[in-house]
């Protein structure tokens, strides 16, 4: 379950080392209303009601722990990238996910493969399921693109609870706003 989420470590290789000191008091504002905000990397969201948030991993901005089952807990995680030069967002993501899926995972099955667009932004959506120790887990990872800069959004169930937790998180991706 730990190979899940060395995928975040690899996909914010490129941690965006511009964020911070990029927005004024009026810009904060825009995040008062909303559950969770972080103003370091200009971005909010209302996480879903009884998750918690969890800001100790250095390799993500956060984490929002859900429900707990026996092989896994349901959750989201939230980084944060810069798309290289020349890059379109669907490449950066695909190229950093395969590289990922084939290194570390092995039998993996890619479910779904979108753009999409939230709140007027360009996003990148892939959906996969991976199967660790016979236990399988299904991932959604959603790309929002803003300025050149990624937020990467990702959330994590085993198959069998995904559908029910997927408009949870559905409900939360509708609720972010990105200052940048």
């Amino acid at each position: 379950m730990k190979k899940i989420f060395v995928l975040f470590v690899i996909a914010t290789f490129l941690i965006c080392v511009g964020f911070s000191g990029c927005f004024d008091d009026e810009d904060d504002n825009a995040l008062n209303n909303l559950g969770y905000s972080n103003t370091l990397y200009g971005f909010g969201l209302n996480p879903p009601d009884g998750w918690t948030a969890d800001e100790s991993n250095p390799d993500l901005i956060v984490s929002f722990i859900g429900p707990t089952y026996e092989n896994g807990t349901v959750n989201i995680r939230i980084a944060a990238g810069q798309l290289e030069t020349g890059m379109t967002l669907y490449d950066s993501a695909m190229d950093l996910m395969i590289q990922y899926l084939d290194t570390y995972l092995g039998e993996y099955t890619i479910n779904s493969v979108t753009n999409r667009t939230i709140n007027d932004m360009n996003a990148f959506e892939i959906i996969y399921t991976i199967t660790q120790n016979e236990v399988q887990v299904k991932q959604k990872q959603v790309w929002i693109e803003k300025s050149r800069k990624t937020l990467i959004l990702s959330y994590s169930a085993i198959s069998d609870a995904f559908d029910t937790y997927n408009t949870v998180f559905e409900e939360s991706l509708s609720s972010i706003v990105i200052l940048w």
